[in-house]
C-alpha cells in the first residue's frame, strides 16, 4: 500500500491549516506590534503631520488628578494613535477601503469626480444662524455705519455635478435665504452664489474648501457693484501659479491619491500697501509690504500665503486709495478677497472673533474712524461659530 507523503496529509488536513494560519497571523501581529512599540520608545517623533495638517499629541505629563479623572488614559490613546508607525498609511487604506465598499464621506468629505474632495453638508442649524445674524444686527444698529454681507456657500452646493451618487443634500439654499431676510433692512446682500454660479469649477480648489483667486476676484467684483464702486479688470492683475497645493479636505479625507491643486496670486504692480498683524494684543508684531507671504509656500500651510493666515487683527493701509476705512468680520475665505479690496480703501482692518480680545470691536470702530462695515464668512462659520456674541 502507498504511503501518502506528509504534504498530502498537511493539505487533508483543514483543522491543522487553520491553527498554523492562526499561528502565523499571530506571530505577525506581535511583530508589527513589537517594531511599532519599539519605534514609539526609541525613534525621534514628529511634532506635526504635513499631510493631516494638525500637530501631533505629546506624551501627558503623569498626575494623581488626570490618572482619576480618565484624561491621562485619554492622553496616552492620542499619543499612540498619533504616533503609530505608518499612521499616515493606514489612514489612506481605511479611506479606500471605505471608498470601495459605499462608505464615501464616511470622515465629513465626500471623494467627488475628478478629483474633487468636498466637504459633506453642514447641519442646518437654523436656530444658531439666527442668534448670529442678531448679533450682526446689534452690531450695525450700534455703529450705525453701511454694512454688507457676504456669505460664501460651500463647494458640494456650488458644484452638485461633481459630488458621489450617495451624497446628503446639502442645505444652503434655505440657509442663505434665511441670512438674507433676517438681515435685509440692515446689511446690503452681496449674491455669491450668482456671482459664482458660471464659473465655479474656477472658483473653489480640489482638495481646500477655499475659493481660489478667481472666486475671490469675482465675489471682489459682486461686492463693488453693490457698493457702488469700479473693480479693477481682470488684466490689470498679474498673475503667477504656484504647483502642488494640498488644502484641508485633502488633509481631512485620508485619499493621498488625489492629485494636487494649484495657487495663483493675483497681484496689481500699482497696489503699494502696508500690513500689520497683532495677535494677543501686541501691537505690530509682523509688518509687510506685500499681501502675499511668499515663504508660507514652502511651509506646512500654504494657503496662509494670503496674510500670514489667521490672526487677530490684520491691518492693511494704502494711503493712495480713494476710499474710506472699512472693517471686516471675517473668517479665512477673507484672506484671498482683502487684497482686492485693499486697491480701494485707504485702510482696512481684518477682524477674527475666534481669536480678538483687545478691546470691544465698537471701540475699535470708534478708535480707528472706521467709515464702513463687511462681514465676509462662510456659510459654515456663519452658522456655527459661537463667537459672533462678543459683538455685543
Amino acid at each position: 500500500m502507498k504511503r501518502k507523503n506528509s504534504n498530502h496529509r498537511y493539505l487533508e488536513d483543514p483543522e491543522r491549516q487553520r491553527r498554523h494560519g492562526a499561528l502565523f497571523l499571530t506571530i505577525l501581529f506581535c511583530a508589527v506590534l513589537g517594531l511599532g512599540t519599539a519605534s514609539l520608545l526609541f525613534l525621534p517623533k514628529q511634532t506635526y503631520s504635513p499631510r493631516e495638517k494638525h500637530a501631533l499629541s505629546t506624551f501627558p505629563r503623569f498626575t494623581m488628578d488626570n490618572l482619576l479623572d480618565g484624561s491621562f488614559a485619554e492622553g496616552v490613546e492620542t499619543y499612540f494613535s498619533d504616533h503609530f508607525p505608518l499612521r499616515e498609511s493606514f489612514v489612506g487604506l481605511q479611506a479606500y477601503v471605505g471608498l470601495l465598499s459605499g462608505r464615501n464621506g464616511e470622515n465629513g468629505i465626500y471623494c467627488g469626480h475628478d478629483g474633487w474632495l468636498l466637504n459633506a453638508p453642514i447641519d442646518a442649524d437654523t436656530e444658531s444662524l439666527r442668534l448670529n445674524l442678531e448679533s450682526l444686527n446689534a452690531f450695525q444698529q450700534q455703529t450705525g455705519l453701511p454694512a454688507t454681507l457676504l456669505v460664501v456657500p460651500s463647494t458640494g452646493y456650488m458644484l452638485p455635478d461633481e459630488l458621489p451618487w450617495n451624497h446628503l443634500p446639502y442645505p444652503d439654499a434655505s440657509l442663505l435665504q434665511q441670512a438674507q431676510q433676517q438681515t435685509a433692512n440692515q446689511w446690503d446682500w452681496v449674491d455669491v452664489q450668482g456671482a459664482l454660479s458660471g464659473n465655479a469649477a474656477q472658483s473653489y480648489y480640489h482638495t481646500d474648501h477655499h475659493w481660489t483667486s478667481m472666486g475671490a476676484y469675482l465675489a471682489y467684483c459682486a461686492f463693488a457693484q453693490t457698493r457702488g464702486f469700479t473693480p479693477l479688470p481682470e488684466n490689470a492683475f498679474q498673475k503667477v501659479a504656484y504647483p502642488n497645493f494640498y488644502g484641508t479636505t485633502y488633509a481631512q479625507s485620508g485619499y493621498w491619491l488625489t492629485p494636487p491643486d494649484t495657487i495663483e496670486l493675483w497681484e496689481n504692480p500699482e497696489l503699494h500697501v502696508q500690513v500689520e498683524i497683532f495677535d494677543d494684543g501686541v501691537e505690530g508684531s509682523q509688518k509687510s509690504d506685500s499681501v502675499f507671504f511668499l515663504e508660507n509656500l514652502e511651509g506646512e500651510d500654504q494657503y496662509t500665503v494670503f496674510l500670514n493666515g489667521n490672526h487677530s487683527l490684520v491691518r492693511i493701509t494704502n494711503p493712495q486709495a480713494a476710499g474710506g476705512k472699512l472693517l471686516i468680520l471675517k473668517d479665512s475665505f477673507s484672506h484671498c478677497l482683502a487684497p482686492f479690496l485693499a486697491n480701494h480703501y485707504q485702510e482696512i482692518d481684518l477682524i477674527d472673533l475666534r481669536y480678538y480680545t483687545q478691546s470691544a470691536v465698537s471701540d475699535l470702530v470708534q478708535e480707528r474712524g472706521i467709515t464702513e462695515i463687511l462681514a465676509c464668512y462662510g456659510l459654515d462659520d456663519l452658522v456655527n461659530d459661537a463667537n459672533f456674541t462678543f459683538l455685543r
